[in-house]
């Protein structure tokens, strides 16, 4: 049984231990059962202590209500049979618990009609539950890493990774790709391949064809394209082996090619000499800016690639500054991960992404941008700075996402959001739980963030590609300049034009650039007094769209290219009596006749409420767009 983890779910959970486990009669119709407060059927819960149905965190939270009331913390996704406990707050499994969810499957996908097996007494339920738990403990001793994710612990003695079950030669394999088809029913979503004869089939939650196939030509193994796992269905269980890893290997390359952020443990700093961190006399910053700055002006195609550095200033800390730096957000992310018993300097200057702003770096690329010198922004950073700055979307490859981006997975609609989007505790589950706005869509929505080992985004990939190749000159800001695939456009550029890298610490293309090791605000500062620039001063720029249709006066937030922008907690309008919307859409009926509307928003940057004498007699069906600025130094509208 294939449940829904993406993670290795907790084996040592011990809350389950009092749960009686008779669930005798019930049928398949449990899965179609609304969340028994709100009446939502999207996503329901199931708690395995009371029966009661109630809905997800990414409905209405229901299913967490009843647990903060009744104290019962083990619950079964009724979407895809896995179990969580609120108390270890993680996802859990036993073979008990996997006894369960094999009779729950079966009885989900129609292969049973209802449960009839004898339930376990609490004492019987603890015999078995230590004995599973000795077992699990003993074959984690002893457990092969050979990639792979697996919901229950697989096994690792298989007798039948042998030759009779493996292709005898495995060029077979060149030709299939991980989205190949199955060979019975043309389904792409959830195939399986041969390890023998490479046939590709579908799972058996599609059509079963592979299960057929193995039953018809007695082939016992097979690989998952969907989370490269391996199966054997003689042992009917998952597989590890170390005979396997070749073929892991292969099928992992065809997947994720060499699009995966490296593993944070590979791109970390090892040494101490790595950390240090170097700083130009006067006399080199001079000559090196002056340089950069006759560099851009010469340039006919220059872009900028920036990394956690530039943001630094602003209170964002980056990932690899060692214990002494100097900058103000102390030591970076992955040096604290990996120094755990030295205590860190606190930090001077510290603040959340939401709250953060742009700082003079930002705001001399915008500058920068307008007036024609700057063509286009590659940037690693998730912060979202560059965009709430000033820049274009259409000016900037975000080639690790936007932590405040949410995306349509069918329409492939953006939704920008004033909080971040990222909600589940497994950095790998993307699902924010909102879907599309679009009527004839509905899609599910994802966050954009791609996390180490995860592939970068096709459509931002070929953009990076296209910009380094046009490129004559890159200014490489704030980045240690080890993940790739993102610092390998940096590098491009190198081959055919010039590169220049602004970091206080050594980075691997240095050879290849004019290398300036100061602070970057330092060197923006400078640089744009030598080109005769300003640096702009940031405003926050709020974007007001309203419009009359559908029978509806609507108000709503947008970003600089016209998506949906959740800026807005709450609008009033201002009728006889005034009528408040706190939720979105924010809307109101035609027959609501009104002199003017107040705007509430999230307040990261504490701006209160703004009324706009927008009567309702100046709405029309052509959405009408107001630009509304806030000066967050003085705390006002302007």
């Amino acid at each position: 049984m294939q449940t829904g983890y993406a993670i290795c779910p907790r084996s040592d959970c011990s809350h389950y231990n009092s749960l009686n486990l008779n669930f005798r009669n019930l049928t398949s119709s449990l899965f179609s059962l609304p969340c028994s407060t709100c009446g939502d059927t999207q996503e329901g819960w199931f708690c395995l202590t009371c029966k009661t149905i109630a809905c997800s965190s990414y409905i209405n939270g229901h299913m967490k209500e009843h647990f903060s009331i009744s104290s019962h913390p083990i619950v079964l996704s009724l979407t895809d049979l896995s179990i969580w406990c609120y108390e270890c707050n993680s996802y859990i499994t036993s073979k008990i618990l996997q006894r369960l969810v094999k009779e729950l499957g079966d009885l989900k996908f129609n292969e049973i009609k209802e449960i009839t097996s004898t339930p376990l007494d609490s004492a019987k339920l603890e015999e078995i539950r230590l004995e599973d738990l000795r077992k699990e403990l003993e074959a984690a001793k002893n457990a092969k890493e050979v990639g792979g994710m697996y919901a229950v612990t697989p096994k690792d003695d298989c007798p039948h990774v042998c030759i009779e079950n493996l292709a005898e030669d495995y060029s077979v394999f060149d030709s299939i790709q991980v989205n190949t088809s199955c060979g019975a029913c043309s389904n792409t979503n959830e195939n399986w391949v041969c390890l023998k004869c490479g046939d590709v089939k579908c799972s058996r939650y599609v059509n079963e064809h592979m299960l057929m196939h193995a039953l018809e030509s007695s082939h016992a193994l097979a690989l998952s394209f969907s989370d490269l796992s391996f199966w054997c269905y003689a042992c009917e269980s998952y597989i590890v082996d170390l005979d396997l890893h070749e073929i892991y290997e292969m099928f992992q390359k065809k997947k994720f090619g060499n699009n995966k952020p490296n593993a944070y443990n590979s791109t970390a700093h090892t040494t101490e000499e790595e950390k240090i961190e170097y700083f130009d006399t006067e006399e080199e910053l001079e000559e090196k800016i002056s340089i950069l700055a006759n560099w851009i002006q010469e340039s006919k195609y220059f872009i900028a690639f920036t990394g956690a550095g530039i943001s630094t200033s602003a209170g964002i800390p980056d990932f690899r500054s060692g214990f002494n730096t100097v900058l103000p957000t102390g030591a970076g992310c992955w040096e604290r991960k990996t120094v755990k018993n030295r205590k860190a300097p606190k930090a001077s200057v510290r603040t959340t992404l939401v709250k953060a702003l742009p700082t003079s770096t930002h705001m001399a690329f915008v500058e920068m941008m307008r007036i024609g010198h700057l063509k286009y922004i590659l940037s690693q950073n998730v912060d979202g700075l560059h965009r709430k700055s000033g820049i274009s979307p259409e000016k900037i490859a975000e080639l690790h996402g936007n932590a405040n981006v949410e995306k349509c997975k069918k329409c492939k609609m953006e939704y920008m959001r004033d909080y971040g989007v990222r909600n589940n505790p497994n950095v790998h589950m993307h699902e924010t739980g909102n879907y599309c706005d679009n009527p004839e869509c509905g899609g599910e929505l994802y966050d954009t963030i791609i996390n180490f080992g995860e592939n970068l985004d096709e459509e931002v990939l070929v953009n990076s590609a296209n910009e380094s190749e046009k490129a004559d000159l890159c200014l490489a800001m704030g980045s240690s300049l080890r993940v790739n695939p993102a610092a390998m456009f940096a590098k491009d550029v190198s081959k055919h034009g010039r590169l220049v890298i602004v970091n206080l610490q050594k980075t691997p293309l240095d050879k290849y650039a004019l290398v300036i090791h100061a602070l970057c605000d330092v060197v923006m500062t400078r640089l744009m007094n030598k080109l005769n620039l300003e640096v702009p001063k940031f405003f926050l720029r709020r974007h007001v769209g309203v419009s009359h249709k559908n029978h509806a006066f609507n108000v709503r937030g947008l970003d600089f290219n016209g998506a949906p922008y959740s800026i807005l907690t709450k609008v009033i309008f201002m009728s006889d009596p005034p009528v408040e919307v706190t939720k979105a859409p924010f809307s109101v009926s035609s027959s609501v006749e009104f002199s003017s509307i107040v705007l509430f928003f999230q307040g990261h940057y504490e701006e209160p409420s703004l009324e706009l004498a927008i009567p309702s007699s100046s709405f029309s069906k052509h959405e009408r767009i107001h630009e509304i600025v806030y000066d967050p130094e003085i705390k006002q509208w302007i």
